[in-house]
C-alpha cells in the first residue's frame, strides 16, 4: 500500500517536473525576468522583422486581478526589439499612468539586452513622477506619470519591462468596465490576457476580431481565471474616422464588474444626489422672472445664468474626478467642469420646478459604450437630461457648451449611449441622432453688379444646429486670425483682392443674431462695357461632407511598383446628415437685362438631393436663386460611399452656372436692330452726361455698327469727361486701331494715336493686364497694318510683354510664344534661344530654336542640336519643317530650303515639301539681285522687285510703266516713256 502511494507521488512530480520544463521551452510563457538572455534572444532571432517597422513586440503579456471589494491590480509584462534608429527614438522610456486618489505609484521594472550579450538593468533612481496635461488647458487633474529613459537602447537592442498598478481604493462601488485595445503600429508577436476575479464578484467580458484566440477558464478555489492567447497580430498603421460609433475597427478585449446599469445608476446617484442642492442656487433664480412663460424659454434664461456665473474649468483631484461639487463651492469658484456645471444647472431647474437629472456619456467620435458591459470607468462626459412634460419633449443639455442654444447639443453628445442618474433607471437611454433639419448651413449671397468692374458682394452666414456655437466661439475668438482666414476665404470664394468688412454682434449673447457678414469686391461677379454677370461654383456646396467623398482617388499602381499607400477600407461610414442652402440675390447694372434664368433642376447626386430654383423681376434686372444640398443618409458601406464620391465628384467638375444680363442696347445690335441698339446706348449716356463710362460704351457700340469715325468722337469726349480715366483712354486706344469703316488694325488706322491712348491708360492704371497686352500687340504692327514688318516696333513689344509678366504671370503665358516671334522677326536670334530654354518645350519652340542657330552658327549646328531636343524621327522631322519655314520668312532662303530638305524626309508630304525647297534653294533677296539696265528684262525685274519689297510708292510705280500719246478722239498717234 505505502509503495503504491509512492508510485504514485513519484509519477506525479515526473509528471509535473514533465509540464514545467515543457513551459521552460517557450520563452515567452514564463514569469518576468525568469528568461535566460541567451534563450531570449535566440527566440526573439525566429521572430522576423517586418519592412519599415521601428520595434517589434515579442510579447504583450496583461494580468487584471481583482479582489473581493473590486481592487484591481494590473501587471503589464512587455518584451520588444528595437529594429532602427527611429525605433530608438520613439521606444527608449518607460512609464505606467495612475491617478493617486484611489492607485498607488506604479512599479516599473526592466532590463534592456543589447545586440552584443549586454544586460542592463533599469535604475529606479532615474524614474520620475510628473503630472499629465493631454493638451487640455481647462483641466488640472491628479492623473500621472511615473517613469524614465531606458538605459542602453540600440538599434536591436531587446526590452523586457514589467509596469505593476495597484488599487489603494475600488475605482467605484457598482462595478468597473475596461477596455483594451490589441492595435499597436507595429507588429506583435504574441499577445497574453488573463483575467483573476473571485466568484463572488461576477465579471462579463467580449473579446473583438480575434477568432483565432485561445480562451481557456478555470475555476480554483474562490477564484475564476480566464486567459486569452492570440498569436501574430499585423500593425495598425491607419487611423480610420468617419465610422459608425457600434462599429469595432480594432482587435479589443472588454470586461466589466458591473451587474446592472441600475446598480451603476443608482452607485452614482448616492455619490452625487446629496450635491444637488437647490438652496445654493435660490438667490440667483430669484433675480429672474419665471412666470408666464414656456418650459423652454425657462430653461434657456437658466443657462444663460449658469454660463454667465461659472466658467468651464476642470478640477478633478481625488474624487473630485468622479464625484461633482456643491453648486455654493462652484458659485463661489467662479468655475466648473462637465459635471459641477451639469449639477449646478440641475439643481436650478428643481429649483424651478422643473424635472432634471444628470446624465453621464462617453463623448464621440468613435466607438461608444458597449451597453452589454456595465460599470463606470468608460464616461468621460456629465450632461442634463430633462424628460418630456406634457407637450414639452425631452430636452438633453450640454451645460459646458457655452454658444449651444437650448435643444442643440455639441456635435460630440449627437446619438450617444447616456447614463440618467437616477435611482429609476434600468438601462441606458440613446441621445437622439442628429437630423438634417436640425444641421442647416445658410448664406445669403447678395451681388451688386456695378456699372463697371467688380461686383460688391455681401454674404451672411447663418447656422442652425451644432455649428452655430462653433460659428460664434470661432469668430468671438483671435481677431488677428479670424480676419486672416475671412480674408483668404473671400479671396479663394469670390475672386476678391481683399475682404472690405466682417461684422457681427455680441456672439456669446444667445439673445443676438448668430450671423456673420462678409463684405467684399470680386470676379465672380463682373461687367465690361457690353456684358454683366455672376457666377455660381457648386463644388463648395458638398463641402460638408468628408473630405474622401471631395477627393478624386489615386491612380492605380502599375505591376511591381511599390506604394506606401493605406490600405484599401473595409469599414463602413458614418456621414452627418446636414443641409447646406445658398440664397443668392443678382442685380443687374443701369441699362442691362438679364440674358436667360436657368433652368430649375431637381437632382439625386447618389444619396444626396440637389435642387436648383430661380426667378426674376419682371423688369429682368434682379435674379434670385436657391441651391440646396440634402443629406440624410448616414450609414454608408464601403461600395455605397465610393458611389456616392464618384457621383459628388460628376457634380462637382460641372460648369459654373452663369446668371447674365447684357446691356440693352449691345442685345439690340447682335439682333441686326442697329438704329435701335444705338439709341438705347445714346439714352443711357444722356441720362449720366457727366460719367465717361457710357460714352466708351457708345463708342463701341457705334464702332461694332461700323461707324469708326463717329466712334472717334465720342471716344475722345469720354477722355475729356474724365481725364484720369483708364477706361476711356483704353476704349479710345481701342477705337483708334481700327480704319474708318471699322477694320482693325488696317491702312487708315490712327496707329500713333493709338499708341498714345493705350501709354495713357497704362499710367493711370499699370496693373491692367489687357490694355497692356494690347498695346504690345499694337506694336507688333507698323502704320500699315503689316505684322513684323520692318517699321514695327518688335523691341517695344517685347518690353511690353516682359512688363505683363511682372505683373500677372499666369496670365502672360498666354503671350510667351508673341515674345518669341517678335525676337525672331526683330532678328535677336541670340535672344530667341535665351527665352526659349525659361519655357516649356512645344512643337513650335523647338522650332525656333533650330531656326535661330541655323542663323548663329550654320545648318550643321541645327541639324545636331535636333538629334539633342527630339525624341524620335517624327518629332525632329517637324522640328525641322518648322525651323526651315521661320527661316524663309525672314528671308534665309538658302539656309531654309535645306533645313526643309532635311526634315521632309518621312513625311507623308514629303515630294511637296522637297519642291519648295528646291525652289527656295534658288531664290534670293531683291535687294541681292543684280539688274542689268541693258537687258530688256530689267524693267520686269525692277518691276517685280520693288513690288515685292512692300516699299514701292504709287510715283515710282508709275515711273515704270510705258505710256503713249493719244489724240482727241482717243487713239494713239505716237509712243512715250518714261524710261
Amino acid at each position: 500500500m505505502h509503495s503504491l502511494l509512492r508510485l504514485q507521488k513519484f509519477l506525479i512530480v515526473g509528471v509535473l517536473l514533465t509540464a514545467v520544463r515543457a513551459r521552460a521551452t517557450d520563452p515567452w510563457d514564463g514569469p518576468a525576468f525568469t528568461v535566460d538572455p541567451v534563450i531570449l534572444r535566440q527566440a526573439a532571432q525566429a521572430v522576423q522583422a517586418e519592412k519599415h517597422s521601428d520595434a517589434t513586440v515579442l510579447l504583450n503579456d496583461l494580468h487584471f486581478s481583482f479582489d473581493e471589494t473590486g481592487k484591481l491590480v494590473e501587471r503589464r509584462h512587455l518584451i520588444y526589439r528595437v529594429e532602427n534608429q527611429e525605433g530608438v527614438e520613439n521606444w527608449a522610456e518607460t512609464s505606467g499612468q495612475w491617478e493617486a486618489w484611489h492607485q498607488a505609484k506604479p512599479e516599473i521594472k526592466a532590463r534592456v539586452l543589447t545586440s552584443e550579450g549586454a544586460v542592463h538593468w533599469l535604475d529606479p533612481n532615474t524614474l520620475n513622477d510628473f503630472p499629465i496635461h493631454e493638451n487640455e488647458p481647462d483641466v488640472y487633474r491628479d492623473e500621472r506619470k511615473y517613469g524614465g529613459p531606458l538605459p542602453a537602447v540600440s538599434s536591436g537592442a531587446i526590452v523586457e519591462e514589467e509596469v505593476v498598478i495597484r488599487d489603494t481604493a475600488p475605482l467605484f462601488a457598482g462595478g468597473s468596465v475596461h477596455r483594451w485595445n490589441f492595435a499597436w503600429n507595429v507588429p506583435v508577436n504574441k499577445t497574453r490576457v488573463v483575467l483573476i476575479h473571485p466568484v463572488s464578484l461576477p465579471l462579463k467580458y467580449e473579446v473583438h476580431l480575434l477568432p483565432d484566440a485561445a480562451v481557456t477558464t478555470s475555476t480554483e478555489n474562490v477564484s475564476e481565471t480566464i486567459t486569452l492567447e492570440q498569436g501574430p497580430l499585423p500593425a495598425y498603421t491607419e487611423e480610420i474616422d468617419h465610422v459608425p460609433s457600434d462599429l469595432v475597427l480594432y482587435p479589443e478585449l472588454e470586461f466589466s464588474t458591473g451587474t446592472s446599469w441600475q446598480r451603476v445608476a443608482s452607485g452614482y446617484a448616492q455619490l452625487s444626489d446629496d450635491k444637488v442642492r437647490p438652496t445654493d442656487v435660490q438667490t440667483l433664480i430669484s433675480k429672474i422672472s419665471l412666470r408666464d412663460t414656456s418650459r423652454k424659454e425657462i430653461i434657456r434664461r437658466l443657462v444663460a445664468i449658469l454660463h454667465k456665473n461659472v466658467r468651464y474649468t476642470g478640477i478633478e483631484f481625488g474624487e473630485s474626478s468622479l464625484v461633482p461639487q456643491f453648486p455654493s463651492e462652484t458659485l463661489k469658484r467662479k468655475y466648473g467642469d462637465c459635471k459641477d456645471k451639469a449639477t449646478f444647472l440641475v439643481a436650478m431647474l428643481r429649483s424651478a420646478g422643473i424635472e432634471a437629472n444628470l446624465a453621464l456619456l462617453d463623448t464621440g467620435p468613435g466607438r461608444d459604450i458597449n451597453t452589454q458591459l456595465p460599470g463606470m470607468g468608460m464616461f468621460d462626459h456629465a450632461m442634463v437630461y430633462v424628460p418630456a412634460s406634457g407637450s414639452d419633449v425631452e430636452l438633453w443639455i450640454d451645460a459646458t457648451s457655452q454658444y449651444s442654444q437650448v435643444g442643440t447639443l455639441p456635435w460630440m453628445d449627437y446619438g450617444r449611449w447616456a447614463l440618467v442618474v437616477s435611482e429609476k433607471t434600468e438601462s441606458l437611454k440613446q441621445i437622439p441622432a442628429i437630423a438634417s433639419v436640425q444641421n442647416v448651413h445658410r448664406e445669403s449671397r447678395d451681388f451688386t453688379l456695378v456699372e463697371y468692374g467688380e461686383a460688391q458682394i455681401v454674404e451672411i452666414d447663418d447656422e442652425i444646429g451644432p455649428e452655430e456655437a462653433d460659428y460664434r466661439e470661432y469668430y468671438s475668438g483671435d481677431k488677428k486670425k479670424v480676419r486672416e482666414d475671412s480674408e483668404g476665404y473671400v479671396k479663394n470664394m469670390y475672386l476678391a483682392d481683399s475682404l472690405t468688412s466682417l461684422e457681427h454682434a455680441d456672439l456669446s449673447d444667445l439673445d443676438k443674431p448668430g450671423t456673420i457678414k462678409f463684405v467684399t469686391k470680386g470676379k465672380r461677379g463682373n461687367t465690361d462695357l457690353t456684358t454683366a454677370l455672376a457666377a455660381i461654383r457648386i463644388e463648395s456646396l458638398f463641402d460638408r461632407l468628408p473630405k474622401y467623398f471631395r477627393t478624386k482617388e489615386e491612380e492605380k499602381l502599375l505591376e511591381g511598383e511599390e506604394s506606401e499607400r493605406p490600405k484599401p477600407r473595409t469599414a463602413d461610414w458614418l456621414i452627418t446628415p446636414f443641409t447646406t442652402e445658398w440664397h443668392y440675390k443678382v442685380k443687374a447694372p443701369i441699362g442691362f437685362k438679364l440674358r436667360a434664368l436657368p433652368t430649375n433642376k431637381s437632382e439625386k447626386i447618389d444619396s444626396l438631393t440637389l435642387t436648383q430654383n430661380y426667378s426674376a423681376n419682371s423688369a429682368g434686372t434682379v435674379v434670385e436663386a436657391v441651391l440646396r444640398v440634402e443629406s440624410t443618409n448616414t450609414r454608408k458601406t464601403v461600395q455605397q460611399a465610393k458611389d456616392l464620391r464618384d457621383a459628388v465628384l460628376k457634380a462637382r467638375n460641372a460648369d459654373p452656372i452663369f446668371i447674365t444680363f447684357d446691356h440693352v442696347g449691345h442685345s439690340l445690335i447682335s439682333a441686326g436692330k442697329f438704329k435701335e441698339g444705338l439709341a438705347a446706348y445714346r439714352e443711357v449716356a444722356a441720362q449720366h452726361p457727366k460719367e465717361a463710362l457710357h460714352q466708351v460704351q457708345l463708342a463701341q457700340a457705334l464702332l461694332s455698327a461700323g461707324l469708326s469715325e463717329q466712334a472717334r468722337v465720342i471716344a475722345k469726349e469720354a477722355t475729356t469727361l474724365e481725364p484720369n480715366s483708364a477706361l476711356a483712354f483704353s476704349t479710345l486706344g481701342m477705337v483708334l486701331e481700327h480704319d474708318l469703316i471699322g477694320r482693325l488694325v488696317e491702312k487708315g488706322m490712327d496707329y500713333d494715336g493709338a499708341i498714345a491712348a493705350y501709354e495713357k491708360a497704362i499710367a493711370l492704371d499699370p496693373k491692367d493686364r489687357e490694355t497692356r497686352a494690347n498695346l504690345a500687340i499694337l506694336l507688333e504692327y507698323d502704320p500699315d497694318g503689316t505684322r513684323y514688318a520692318e517699321k514695327a516696333r518688335l523691341k517695344e513689344a517685347v518690353a511690353e510683354f516682359r512688363e505683363l509678366k511682372k505683373i500677372d504671370e499666369e496670365y502672360s503665358r498666354t503671350y510667351d510664344d508673341y515674345i518669341l516671334y517678335d525676337l525672331w522677326y526683330a532678328h535677336d536670334y541670340q535672344g530667341v534661344i535665351d527665352y526659349v530654354v525659361t519655357l516649356p518645350s512645344t512643337e513650335t519652340r523647338k522650332g525656333l530654336t533650330l531656326a535661330a542657330i541655323a542663323v548663329l552658327q550654320g545648318n550643321d549646328a541645327a541639324l545636331k542640336k535636333s538629334l539633342e531636343i527630339t525624341t524620335n524621327d517624327e518629332a525632329r522631322s517637324k522640328a525641322l519643317v518648322t525651323a526651315g519655314s521661320m527661316l524663309v520668312r525672314v528671308r534665309k532662303y538658302v539656309e531654309g530650303a535645306a533645313i526643309l530638305a532635311e526634315g521632309a524626309r518621312g513625311q507623308s508630304n514629303e515630294s511637296q515639301v522637297i519642291r519648295s525647297s528646291a525652289i527656295f534653294a534658288k531664290t534670293m533677296p531683291y535687294e541681292d539681285l543684280k539688274i542689268d539696265q541693258a537687258d530688256p528684262r530689267a524693267v520686269v525685274q525692277q518691276i517685280f522687285g520693288d513690288m515685292l519689297s512692300g516699299n514701292l510708292t504709287l510715283a515710282e510705280f508709275k515711273s515704270l510703266l510705258y505710256e503713249g500719246t493719244k489724240d482727241s478722239e482717243g487713239s494713239q498717234i505716237k509712243s512715250n516713256s518714261n524710261k
